[in-house]
This record gives C-alpha cells, sequence and structure tokens, in this order.
C-alpha cells in the first residue's frame, strides 16, 4: 500500500519546526527577542489575568519573530496581529493565551 499523503495539520507543523530549526537571519541579537519576548509575557500575559503556568510558558517559547516578515521583526511582540503573507494574521498574543 502506498504512503498516505500527510495531513494539513501535519504539514502546517512541520512548517512551524522548520521555521524553528532553521532561523533566518535577523538584525537584533537573539538576547533582544528574548528579552522582549519576557517583556511581552509580563506586559500583555501576566498583567492581564493569565494564571496558567502551561499557556505563559508556551508562549515564552514562541519566537514570534520568526514568523513574520523581516521587516515587521521589530513588532513581533507588541500588542497586535501582524499580517504573516497570504491574507492571514499572527494573532495578538493575549488572543491567542
Amino acid at each position: 500500500m502506498p504512503p498516505s499523503k500527510p495531513s494539513k495539520r501535519e504539514n502546517s507543523e512541520e512548517s512551524v519546526l522548520s521555521a524553528v530549526r532553521s532561523p533566518k537571519t535577523s538584525r537584533l541579537p537573539n538576547w533582544d527577542y528574548t528579552r522582549a519576548r519576557e517583556r511581552m509575557v509580563k506586559e500583555q500575559i501576566t498583567n492581564r489575568g493569565i494564571k496558567d503556568r502551561r499557556v505563559i510558558e508556551a508562549i515564552r517559547q514562541v519566537p514570534r519573530h520568526l514568523f513574520i516578515p523581516e521587516a515587521l521583526e521589530g513588532q513581533a511582540y507588541g500588542d497586535g496581529a501582524l499580517p504573516i503573507g497570504e491574507g492571514q494574521t499572527i494573532s495578538q498574543p493575549y488572543m491567542v493565551a
């Protein structure tokens, strides 16, 4: 029997893993993004009442700057949705939490 085609979810998961494994060149040092993520978690997530440690840790780990166009990297950890291409957006962090 021939192998089955990957599902849309499997393709999507592989795209995410691929982006994380092969980060694009960025203009800011990685530690700047880490600090920006920490600030985002504090100001946009925990200060708004999100208390689930699993949610907080998951949001803390996602490198949002890898999922948006390079021209918008400086806005990756801001308090709003951003375009990611093909008419799609990456949601505001609080909406994800």
